[in-house]
């Protein structure tokens, strides 16, 4: 975590925010939704604590303070905040909002009501129309929390990027087919600082003819790639080469925020603009070792970039015909490499080379600028599974021979399959019969059992009729609920003993009670359940025995 370092723990106001790594990826997209001012990328950033009230800051506990923050999906809104023209993304993170509440946990004064993480976009933005713009659903990236004392005029001192008509940026995902382009470096000067700077011509429009391999299709000796100028100067198409990093040679895989300490050496600057049949974008080489590269003589530029293919045959403006289009073109990085291709002239996939004449599309322009540079490349790029790889003549003859022999495999596995599925139909219709048989036995042992259930119940209510109450209804009981109802009825058992009794005892005693067929009598049941007396002479003693004995007196004549 960065912090201010004080000489002691005297109470400061506190402001605590974190930086927006990825801010160019948002400047971007700001842009391609109309805003024509947006915060300096590196003022890009989430606060997290505004307290004007002075608070111990060490106090305040560190824990995940000094880890990036990686915000994935959520819900996103772009919203005013306020009435002077600030323009925010609001966004969702429960850590940041946990985080909020630690600060004021500790003293830390909020001047509004809740807390709602978001990233200011402009402080200009009351000619944007909201009603139009999409929120931002990239992926946010966060710094490390960064501690200071407030400043209360720090929205004024806030730098902002103007957009002019040819300063074009765009937001846009990358597509399936990654390719490279050969391009020329303008006269290159050297800075103050030491870094390179230089202006780069790319991405002019024509037909270019490469082997059907190195497209992906092996089953075509060549095809025909044309880039129509719509698809070259599309806005979002220049613009997505804006602050894109500059490589030493082409990385094996596309830069992403994950490696791009590991690939970059520089930047595309900001400034994409039309340039005659060009693309024009400025770049700096801020990599010691890259500029020693270029200054030994690797001199040339490769840009990589992915694109759709369209496989819709047609002709040209030119009459010139054509085997597919290049479309949906987003720039990734550009690279220094020690041999490009035809100069100032770009062509689809760094060092491509025609499989006929190295004939060009059209002839460079007379105002091609004096440090432009010719190139011819031997290398070549293949296209494995959308991937586009640069390799040499050697490699990519043998990446074509096993893609046609892949694709023969291939061919054999389908007919195959074919067969695979015939049998699996048959077998299905043999499972199908066996199947249907199965619910016909399944129904018929059904019916079975539930005729036997009727019978064993019509049997037990016959039996159990003798004592039950009449009227009973057995609807809702069960069969063990009806034979209790019985010995209840008899008077085996009583409402209290027989809920203490197994279900074996209590169809044990039925089946005994309906054997012997016998009721006991009430009024043995009542002589048997009343309590005993102590015999000591009491008077309830001697009527009993009263009572006994008295047969035994003679009776009065009648």
């Amino acid at each position: 975590m960065s912090r201010q370092r004080t000489a002691d723990a005297e109470p400061r106001t506190l402001y605590v925010h974190r930086p927006v790594k990825n801010a160019a990826e948002l400047t971007a997209w700001a842009r391609s939704q109309g805003f024509d001012d947006t915060l300096k990328a590196e003022d890009l950033h989430v606060t997290i604590a505004f307290s004007r009230k002075p608070v111990d800051w060490f106090s305040i506990p560190t824990w995940g303070a000094d880890e990036d923050i990686e915000i994935k999906g959520g819900p996103r809104l772009v919203e005013p905040l306020g009435d002077n023209g600030a323009i925010v993304l609001k966004i969702a993170s429960d850590r940041l909002k946990y985080r909020h509440e630690e600060f004021l946990a500790k003293g830390a004064s909020w001047d509004w009501p809740g807390f709602q993480p978001h990233v200011t976009i402009t402080y200009r933005g009351t000619s944007v129309d909201l009603g139009r713009v999409e929120p931002y659903q990239g992926d946010i990236i966060l710094g490390p929390e960064v501690y200071s004392e407030v400043d209360e005029d720090w929205a004024s001192k806030a730098q902002t990027d103007h957009v002019t008509t040819d300063h074009l940026h765009a937001f846009s995902p990358q597509r399936p087919t990654a390719l490279y382009d050969a391009v020329s470096v303008g006269e290159a000067r050297r800075t103050r600082d030491g870094y390179l700077v230089a202006d780069v011509r790319m991405a002019r429009t024509g037909i270019y003819e490469y082997a059907g391999f190195e497209m992906g299709d092996s089953s075509r000796e060549t095809v025909r790639v044309y880039r129509p100028p719509e698809e070259v100067f599309d806005q979002a198409a220049m613009g997505s080469f804006a602050h894109r990093p500059v490589t030493n040679d082409h990385p094996p895989q596309q830069v992403t925020a994950d490696n791009w300490k590991t690939f970059a050496i520089g930047q595309i600057g900001g400034e994409v603009a039309r340039d005659g049949d060009f693309v024009r974008v400025p770049m700096i080489v801020m990599d010691a070792a890259g500029i020693s590269a270029f200054e030994g003589g690797k001199r040339e530029l490769s840009a990589g970039y992915v694109c759709d293919l369209d496989w819709t045959p047609g002709t040209a403006p030119d009459g010139s015909a054509y085997d597919a289009i290049q479309r949906n073109i987003r720039g990734n990085h550009l690279a220094l490499v020690d041999r490009g291709r035809a100069g100032s002239a770009c062509r689809i996939g760094d060092g491509r080379t025609p499989t006929r004449s190295e004939a060009q599309p059209s002839p460079a322009p007379a105002n091609q600028e004096e440090g432009g540079q010719d190139m011819a490349d031997n290398n070549r790029s293949v296209v494995v599974d959308g991937i586009s790889i640069p390799v040499s003549d050697q490699a990519a003859q043998a990446v074509g021979k096993l893609q046609n022999q892949l694709s023969d495999a291939q061919k054999s596995i389908e007919t195959k399959d074919g067969e695979i599925d015939a049998l699996k139909a048959g077998h299905a219709k043999e499972i199908e019969a066996k199947d249907a048989k199965i619910k016909e036995l399944e129904a018929v042992a059904t019916v079975e059992a539930l005729d036997a259930a009727v019978a064993e119940r019509t049997a037990l209510l016959d039996e159990a009729k003798p004592f039950l109450a009449d009227g009973y209804k057995p609807e809702g009981k069960s069969n063990g609920d009806i034979r209790k109802d019985a010995l209840i009825g008899a008077g085996v058992l009583t409402d209290e003993t027989a809920k203490a009794k197994s279900d074996e005892y209590i169809t044990a005693a039925f089946d005994t009670m309906v054997s012997s067929g016998q009721r006991s009598d009430p009024i043995q049941r009542v002589v048997d359940n009343t309590p005993a007396r102590s015999g000591d002479g009491s008077a309830y003693d001697k009527h009993r025995q009263r009572l006994s004995d008295g047969w035994k007196s003679p009776q009065p004549s009648q």
